[in-house]
């Protein structure tokens, strides 16, 4: 095994997209089930790998923000055309 894993800094998560990230996670699922891993790389990979987990998870929050949102706006755009009748 030997790709490097280094953590990440903040920089590095904001410049990747939602699909870098979990294309990472694999890599990082991967590379934890192997065999050849000892248990203090096992370690550090899964710190790693909460750390894209959590940066995936706060990006899918934002997403569904957003959509709420626009929900929110179309509702009240119905709202205003039912007025009218």
């Amino acid at each position: 095994m030997t790709t490097d894993y280094a953590m990440p800094t903040d920089k590095d998560l904001a410049a990747m997209s939602f699909e870098q990230l979990l294309e990472r996670l694999e890599q990082l699922n991967s590379a934890l089930k192997s065999p050849e891993v000892g248990i203090e790389r096992l370690a550090d990979l899964y710190d790693v790998a909460r750390i894209y987990y959590a940066a995936a998870g706060e990006r899918l929050d934002r997403v569904a923000e957003r959509f709420d949102a626009i929900d929110a706006a179309d509702e009240d755009t119905d709202d205003d055309d039912d007025t009218d009748d």
